[in-house]
């Protein structure tokens, strides 16, 4: 499997909230994919396993032995975490430390590193961004309002988590705070916010002014065409 068709399958297993299942002493758990709330919540632990970046860059295996071995409780305490899916079982510390012992009794060092690439390569909403081009797109938006006559507008606020994914959240989709933080994962999260449709009116006198590859920007739209439709679901999503 090429780069591209990797990044697709990690992509469509985004959008499908796909987990990933493992068994350990004849029970059946699944690494379920990271919500912003887990996310803070296990920061502490990630921060204090020290990982090493060019390691990562490298071959994450042989980070993951590293720290399979040296670092073996705060990785029990990650993968315990990450098996959870509702607050209810992530503040249940009892069926943390359950988990973290069974895990300890029933998983080789292999065993936990294998897990711990998973966890240290779960989060791809940078590697989607780039691959979908949606970074280029605010590019292009930014460069598009320089064109816009009237500068008459302010934007204030936008300085924390709160405002720029959990208030958008919410007051786009209706969504609560605590589905926000808990309910949808946080890739999905960052990819609807990121990559909605905005919709900028420019005047004849401006449009003339657009650089042609702002100005042809629509014709990178995937519109739902009979041809597009055919298309998308002859894609390989398996």
């Amino acid at each position: 499997m090429d780069n591209t068709s990797a990044i697709e399958q990690g992509l469509a297993d985004a959008v499908m909230g796909r987990p990933y299942g493992f068994s350990v002493g004849g029970k059946h758990f699944f690494l379920y994919p990271i919500t912003m709330g887990k996310m803070f919540l296990l920061q502490r632990q990630v921060d204090a396993l020290g990982v090493k970046a060019e390691n990562i860059q490298v071959d994450v295996s042989i980070e993951a032995l590293r720290l399979a071995k040296e670092k073996q409780d705060e990785c029990l305490t990650i993968i315990a975490y990450h098996t959870c899916k509702t607050p209810e079982e992530i503040f249940d510390n009892a069926l943390i430390v359950e988990k973290k012992n069974l895990f300890r009794n029933e998983m080789s060092q292999e065993d936990i590193a294998a897990l711990m690439i998973l966890v240290l390569t779960m989060d791809k909403t940078s590697t989607f961004m780039t691959h979908l081009k949606i970074d280029q797109e605010h590019d292009k938006m930014a460069r598009a309002m320089k064109i816009k006559e009237s500068k008459n507008s302010l934007v204030f606020g936008g300085k924390s988590v709160y405002g720029t994914l959990i208030d958008a959240a919410c007051e786009r989709y209706g969504w609560t705070k605590e589905y926000v933080v808990w309910g949808i994962d946080y890739t999905s999260l960052r990819l609807m916010l990121a990559d909605k449709v905005n919709s900028v009116y420019f005047t004849d006198d401006e449009l003339k002014k657009l650089p042609a590859s702002v100005r042809n920007n629509n014709e990178d739209i995937i519109r739902p065409t009979k041809e597009n439709m055919e298309r998308i679901l002859s894609m390989n999503w398996k």
